[in-house]
This record gives C-alpha cells, structure tokens and sequence, in this order.
C-alpha cells in the first residue's frame, strides 16, 4: 500500500471481487449513523481502476454507508474520503477476505462457499 490520500466520494466504487456480496441494509443505516455522528473512523483501501476512479477492496459497508450519507444530503456528494491505495502486485482477493473473516458465511461469497467445505 502507498500513502493514505483523500479520494472525492464520486470516484469510488465497489469492487466487483470483494468476497463480501450482502450487505444487510440496517447494517449500512447503522454505520451511517455513526459515521455522521463521529465521522469516518477508518480509511478504505483502494486500487485504481479505469477512468480515473478507484474501487474499494476492503470497506465496502463503509462506502454503502457514506453513499447514504450523501445522497440524503448528509455528506456533500464530493466530499474527499480517506483511502490507501494499493499497488499493483498487492492481491485484492486475499485483502478482502482477511478483511471479511468474521462475516465470511457460505451465503456470502462462492469464494466462502468453497473455504467452507
């Protein structure tokens, strides 16, 4: 990973191989709430993507939860969201998952699924 940098929430997005697939919505509205009362409390890490945006590997509730923030007006829609960006050789994969350990459930994630059987 590089240096942690400030990304405009409009140039995140999910990624598409984060082995966390549900994100239960009263979990999101939870985080929400407490990311507007004290704030982002951990950074998101990121890779670089096309166009010039970035997709989340690890935090993707965090995310869910700031796009709710913004879109209800809570959160200025480019407001600039602390993210470290990985390199090039770095496995999202393995990120992900070490990331999502404890809500890995073999509904999840066929990636899960797999570990467990």
């Amino acid at each position: 990973m590089t240096d942690t940098i400030r990304i405009p929430l409009t140039k995140l997005k999910v990624w598409e191989g984060n082995v966390r697939k549900i994100y239960a919505d009263e979990a999101v509205s939870e985080l929400a709430a407490s990311i507007a009362a004290h704030g982002l409390l951990k950074s998101l890490i990121v890779r670089k993507v096309e166009g010039g945006e970035y997709a989340v590997v690890d935090g993707g509730l965090r995310l869910r939860a700031l796009q709710r923030l913004a879109k209800k007006g809570t959160l200025k829609k480019a407001v600039l969201i602390a993210c470290s960006v990985l390199s090039g050789k770095a496995n999202g994969t393995e990120i992900s998952l070490a990331a999502n350990r404890r809500c890995t459930r073999p509904t999840n994630s066929r990636l899960s699924r797999n570990l467990w059987r």
